[in-house]
Parts: C-alpha cells; sequence; structure tokens
C-alpha cells in the first residue's frame, strides 16, 4: 500500500497538482489576489482545517460544493479544502441571480455554499435562505467572513478554528480519472444556464499536459484578466500552477490595476481578450508602466485579429497564444506566433489529446481536420 505522500502525488486532477507543488516547493507562492498572497504550506495548512470542518459537516467524496464569491485567496483555500476531501468543486459566478441559483442547485445538487457577504449589491445569503425550503440538498451557507451563526449560517473564519486536523489521517479517498472534478456553469443568457460536468481526465490530460506547450514555466507569474468561477480564468491559472509557476488575479478587473500588478509582481505571463488588449493598449498611461517582465500575452475568448495580434508580436517582443476551446474541453485549438510564425492568427491547429471532427446534419464524420480557420 502506497504511503500518505505517495498516494496523494498520485491522485488525478486539482489536488494533484496542487499536493504535488505542496511537497516540491512549500514556500512557493500559488496564487496572489490583488495585495494578497498565500504560499503552498498556507493553502495545505489553512485547506486542512477547512477540510475536517466541511468533514464534520458531513462532506464526503462525490458531493457538490458551492463557491459563490468574487476573486481572492479565500476562494482557493476553499476550494483547496473541498478537493482535499475529493468533493466536487462548484465555482458560481457572483453576479447571478434568484432564478439561476434556484435552477442550478437543484439541478446540482449543492450541500453546501460559500457566499460573500454581499457582492454588488447582491445578498447570495438572504436569496438562498428564502430559496431554503425548495433547496432540498442544501445543508449549509457559509459567509466569507464572520456572521452570527446559528447552524445553517457558518462563518468562514469560524473553519480556520479547526486546528486539530487528525481526523483527515484516517479519511482515505481516491479519484479515478473518470471522476467529476469541478462543474462549471454558464449565466444562461441563451435560456436555462448550462451545466458542464469536467472530470479529472480534461484537468490532467489536458490543462496538465499542455502547459509545456503553451510556454509555461516553474518561474512565471501569470496574471489573469478572467475571474476564477470561469472554466478559462481557472483552468490556465491551474495549466500554469501545474508546471510550477504562480498566479495573479485582481479581485475585479480594472485596467490601470492590471498593468499595474504587470509592473508591480513583475508578471511574465497575462491571459486576455481582444477587447480587454485594446483597452490596455489605449490606456493613457500605457506607455508609463515597465511591462518588461512579459514576455508572452496568451488571448482567449473572441476572434483574433492579425493586426491585433501582431502589435504584440512585432511591436511589444511578446510571444503570442491564441487559444479556442469551449468548457467541456478546455481548449482544443491554438495558433502560437512562434511554432505558427508567418501564419496568421486565425489559423489554429488542434492540441494534443483532442480529435476533431467535421460532422454533417445526420451527426456523421465527414473528415478529420488538423488546422482549422473561424468562420
Amino acid at each position: 500500500m502506497k504511503n500518505k505522500k505517495d498516494h496523494f502525488s498520485s491522485i488525478p486532477g486539482i489536488f494533484g497538482v496542487l499536493w504535488r507543488n505542496y511537497e516540491k516547493n512549500p514556500d512557493k507562492l500559488v496564487i496572489c489576489v490583488g495585495n494578497e498572497q498565500i504560499t503552498y504550506k498556507e493553502l495545505v495548512e489553512k485547506g486542512d482545517q477547512i477540510a475536517t470542518a466541511l468533514y464534520e459537516m458531513g462532506i464526503r467524496k462525490g458531493d457538490r460544493v458551492g463557491i459563490l464569491i468574487p476573486n481572492s485567496i479565500n476562494w482557493y483555500l476553499f476550494l483547496y479544502g473541498i478537493v482535499r476531501l475529493g468533493a466536487v468543486v462548484v465555482p458560481f459566478d457572483p453576479q447571478i441571480g434568484e432564478h439561476e441559483i434556484k435552477y442550478l442547485f437543484d439541478k446540482i445538487g449543492v450541500r453546501i455554499i460559500l457566499v460573500a457577504p454581499k457582492f454588488r449589491g447582491l445578498d447570495h445569503s438572504g436569496i438562498i435562505t428564502n430559496l431554503r425550503s425548495e433547496l432540498l440538498d442544501l445543508q449549509k451557507i457559509i459567509i466569507d467572513g464572520d456572521c452570527e451563526e446559528d447552524g445553517f449560517h457558518i462563518a468562514f473564519n469560524s473553519l480556520l478554528f479547526c486546528n486539530d486536523t487528525s481526523i483527515l489521517n484516517k479519511f482515505h479517498f481516491s479519484m479515478d480519472r473518470e471522476n467529476s472534478n469541478i462543474f462549471f456553469c454558464t449565466t444562461g443568457s441563451t435560456g436555462n444556464p448550462k451545466i458542464v460536468d469536467v472530470p479529472c481526465r480534461i484537468i490532467d490530460d489536458n490543462i496538465v499536459r499542455n502547459a509545456v506547450r503553451w510556454g509555461f514555466k516553474n518561474n512565471d507569474r501569470f496574471l489573469l484578466s478572467m475571474p476564477l468561477y470561469h472554466c478559462a480564468g481557472f483552468g490556465w491559472g491551474l495549466s500554469c500552477l501545474s508546471i510550477g509557476g504562480s498566479i495573479c488575479y485582481e479581485k475585479i478587473f480594472s485596467p490601470s490595476a492590471f498593468l499595474e500588478q504587470i509592473q508591480q509582481e513583475k508578471v511574465t505571463k497575462i491571459l486576455i481578450t481582444p477587447t480587454i488588449a485594446k483597452i490596455l493598449l489605449t490606456h493613457p498611461k500605457f506607455a508609463v508602466y515597465n511591462l518588461t517582465s512579459l514576455n508572452e500575452v496568451i488571448f482567449t475568448g473572441e476572434s483574433l485579429s492579425d493586426e491585433l495580434a501582431y502589435k504584440f508580436v512585432d511591436g511589444l517582443n511578446l510571444r503570442v497564444v491564441n487559444a479556442l476551446g469551449m468548457t467541456e474541453t478546455f481548449v482544443y485549438l491554438d495558433w502560437d506566433s512562434i511554432r505558427d510564425k508567418g501564419v496568421s492568427a486565425n489559423n489554429l491547429s488542434q492540441i494534443p489529446m483532442i480529435n476533431i471532427k467535421i460532422i454533417n446534419k445526420k451527426v456523421q464524420s465527414v473528415s478529420q481536420m488538423k488546422q482549422v480557420s473561424f468562420i
């Protein structure tokens, strides 16, 4: 039988990535959000306290535990506590309303949810409390901070009082590659929200396996403009972590704060959309910021024009990766200014481990492709 360290290192998916990094370099920075940051040692120690509290609340492998707060260190601490038990992480857009909460919580079977006290005028604790009789699986609401505890409402800070985490040593869990690791939910702008079950296999075969392909290195500081609840915001960050790098986010995106963080944190790579790129390039003080630490820009989310791509390639002498993906698979097509030099940024190649086919209206395969362009 494997010892604890070997067993944890071999666990697929999110937990395995974080644990292996903790073993290699516990004092390494995992994530910074604004001015807050945390090391792997702190992540594991505090995450184990959270996992202990969740365990005592009855959470086990396969249970669905939600995160409904904006970008923060607590977001990642809570995520670690969830995956430490083999439970499924369910991040939500912190701007969702009552309709989406009722629909998603019911379909997913959320047992515990972490919410912000208030966010942009939304009182999610109040909304969820009012829906309590309809949300049959929900057992507790955890408030990000302090609150008046009544058995149903629990303060996040009280989770960190679980100093005796020895109970976790008796709890043994294993994960299969096909086990659910994280659910992503769309906002439902075109109808009811979509729920995507991402297994450990997608995490390991795409997000982790292709980290080198996308240029990540263990000394990277990667700043992401997309939020943690979003598949791209979380997935790209985990890809960088899997190679040993560190990740940075803003609490809420601001062009000035984004450029400032590149300068202060000596960020080496950024994840942006073409729209955000235009906002940054036209910032009145863009030329004032020291961005010399940057070596790569990753674009996703929208069609990228050659003109904009080469403003970064030729104008700023940066490597550019243009990635196309969807929640179900993460990235499945990409373009790299180094690998695909002289080729349009819209000529995208399929990445390893992803099989792409052209099908007809009868869902019959008519051909396979190695390269596609946006239509």
